[in-house]
């Protein structure tokens, strides 16, 4: 690239969508050079600065900045480009803005407001936080309400992360760690092992693994770093599932959609049975053992990052069905999705966690050309 003026000529030209493939391919490789961060951001500061005072929204934009440029060049660098399509890849670009891409096209009037509704407005709907419930063997419960990311259980003791006493028990207990649609949480297990929930999911846990068998069971979806322990396996039990492993990180998705339990390993090595017909699979790094619950079990290659991204505060989607990206939707922003004959759509994106609901619709849009109507918490697709 000639100059710094011509990468403004290039981000100019692709905010407006008067781009060729060739701008696309211009502006991919720029962003993988040394020291494109801070232009990078002031082009985005810039096209956001026009006609609209954005000092209220200072804490919103640093953060658009930080996350644009890290999984910019995390996952759309050239080195990493997995060439998934290249305008779900140029999408991303302006996508992963989310907050200031709403911003932008709120201040240049692009919205078609008889078509859409998801522009910024007190009306916005907020992103899922950190909150769960935490109740002993059914009877008392203690209600985790954000002031920390995660408890830690400990020698009979259960503390806040930041070290604050919660509670203890005098004796062996089952315990119930469960977070809300619009929640998430995270939790260290006796022995170790730490265990991060999604929104609308569950894991009961022994107070303390006194059993040759560390055992917990799960629903929704949880991601696991299990601590190695060769004396004693480490059992997971899913409604349709029983998963066996020594010391290893994965991931579990068994919420059930699409009538399926997706399995994902990221380290070590896991055994994966169908409790309906005994039939079983072993998963090595960077494979997904796909459990149809009335049906049978196979294996995959996936992409880690695309599968492990909630965890990071992201969703990354590469050709992805819009109607499977809603249900992730509506746990994360606690509303109703109705897509009817556009479910089957593609979609390939970079979506912050953190974005409004509003940023994650405009999104879609963005790439896919289908506008939502929201009222309350429903959301339906009204097409073009």
């Amino acid at each position: 690239m000639e100059n710094k003026e011509n990468l403004k000529v290039l981000f100019e030209r692709y905010l407006k969508g008067d781009y060729s493939r060739e701008d696309v391919d211009e502006l991919l490789a720029y962003f993988g050079m040394p020291h494109s961060e801070q232009e990078l951001q002031a082009l985005i500061e810039e096209a956001m600065q026009e006609e609209i005072d954005l000092r209220p929204f200072d804490q919103q934009i640093k953060q658009v900045d930080e996350v644009t440029f890290d999984h910019l060049q995390a996952y759309i660098a050239p080195s990493k480009v997995r060439y998934w399509p290249l305008a779900g890849i140029a999408a991303s670009i302006l996508i992963v803005l989310g907050f200031g891409w709403a911003i932008y096209q709120y201040t240049h009037k692009v919205i078609d407001n008889d078509k859409i509704t998801t522009i910024l407005g007190t009306d916005d709907i907020a992103p899922g936080t950190d909150r769960a419930t935490l109740t002993f063997d059914n009877e008392e419960t203690f209600v985790l309400d954000g002031k920390e990311k995660g408890i830690d259980n400990q020698d009979g003791e259960v503390r806040y992360r930041g070290g604050e006493l919660l509670t203890r028990t005098v004796r062996p207990v089952q315990l119930i760690l469960k977070t809300p649609v619009g929640g998430q949480y995270q939790v260290t297990l006796p022995d170790g092992t730490k265990v991060w929930l999604n929104a609308a999911s569950e894991i009961r846990y022994p107070s303390a693994f006194e059993e040759a068998t560390r055992q917990i069971s799960v629903k929704g979806e949880v991601y696991l770093e299990v601590a190695k322990d060769a004396t004693r396996p480490f059992v997971v039990e899913t409604e349709g599932q029983h998963l066996e492993v020594l010391g290893t990180h994965f991931n579990i998705n068994a919420y059930g959609d699409k009538g399926m339990i997706w399995t994902t390993l990221s380290e070590g090595r896991v055994r994966v049975v169908q409790s309906a017909t005994g039939r079983e699979v072993v998963l090595k790094p960077g494979q997904q053992a796909q459990n149809q619950l009335t049906g049978g079990i196979k294996v995959n290659e996936v992409d880690l990052d695309q599968v492990l991204a909630w965890k990071e505060g992201m969703y990354i989607l590469r050709n992805e069905e819009i109607g499977l990206f809603s249900k992730q939707i509506e746990r994360w922003y606690d509303v109703q999705i109705e897509m009817g004959p556009y479910a089957g759509r593609k979609v390939s994106a970079i979506v912050p966690r953190s974005a409004k609901l509003s940023a994650v619709l405009e999104a879609i849009t963005l790439e896919t050309g289908i506008h939502f109507n929201v009222e309350g918490r429903r959301v339906t697709a009204v097409g073009k």
